[in-house]
């Protein structure tokens, strides 16, 4: 397998060697350096090639025919080398920007870093292509919500449910998001309900429904729902939320 793109000699930002043109031989061999220092953590993947042309540089990775690069690029990030599987995620986009997999990866991965603009941009065009997807959904409404798009991300979080009803992220993140709204409180409740119904040791869910429930002035069941999330996760980080929720009711 073959991944391979190019890029324009003007748009890169390598320093020309002092009294050489970037025409020159110099400029070239430093081009040439400096791709092979970002992309040499590759290699490891199969044959890195870097070829210079008169305008643009040329950057090409092949792999045996049993090697699947994005999958690779889910080990990395599952076992915690986030930084390689983000950085082999946007040389697989470069190579091929219309892969669903590659930018629902990268917009999920760009979103838990915190760089929502790009994050919306590549899941926003993961989800064209496969609409159908619920998880894809999730993350994509995640991101709209993160950003205050909230009408927009109560849509997408709606059809996500429509499709997968047993999901309980994305019920969880209805709920929070119509929440969010401030508007539709029984509705927002009847999604988290049911995402602690599905996944009962989730304490996202349990919490955002303690913080609903003391918004309606539901005591009882706010306390009750603090409690749960200290209970599942004792020493998480929601338990120290739950804690200071609790000396409010």
């Amino acid at each position: 397998m073959k991944s391979e793109f190019t890029i324009r000699l003007a748009d890169l930002d390598v320093p020309v060697p002092k009294g050489e043109p970037r025409s020159g031989a110099a400029f070239r061999k430093s081009v040439v350096e400096a791709l092979e220092r970002t992309y040499r953590g590759f290699r490891r993947l199969g044959k890195l090639e870097i070829s210079v042309a008169e305008e643009s540089v040329s950057v090409a990775l092949t792999t045996d025919d049993g090697v699947n690069p994005v999958a690779l690029a889910l080990a990395d990030l599952k076992a915690g080398r986030v930084d390689d599987g983000v950085s082999l995620l946007e040389f697989l986009h470069a190579s091929d920007p219309e892969e669903p997999e590659v930018l629902f990866l990268l917009g999920s991965c760009l979103s838990d870093r915190g760089d929502l603009p790009r994050a919306e941009a590549y899941l926003r065009r993961a989800v064209e292509l496969q609409p159908r997807s619920a998880d894809w959904l999730v993350n994509f409404g995640v991101v709209l919500s993160r950003t205050n798009k909230l009408v927009e991300a109560e849509e997408v979080l709606s059809k996500a449910v429509e499709l997968a009803p047993g999901n309980p992220h994305a019920h969880r993140n209805l709920g929070a998001c119509v929440a969010r709204a401030g508007q539709k409180f029984a509705k927002a409740q009847k999604h988290l309900e049911q995402a602690v119904a599905l996944a009962p040791r989730d304490p996202q869910s349990w919490f955002g429904l303690a913080r609903l429930y003391q918004t309606q002035g539901k005591t009882d069941a706010a306390r009750s729902a603090c409690q749960r999330v200290m209970a599942i996760e004792p020493k998480g980080p929601l338990a120290s939320h739950a804690q200071a929720l609790l000396k409010q009711l």
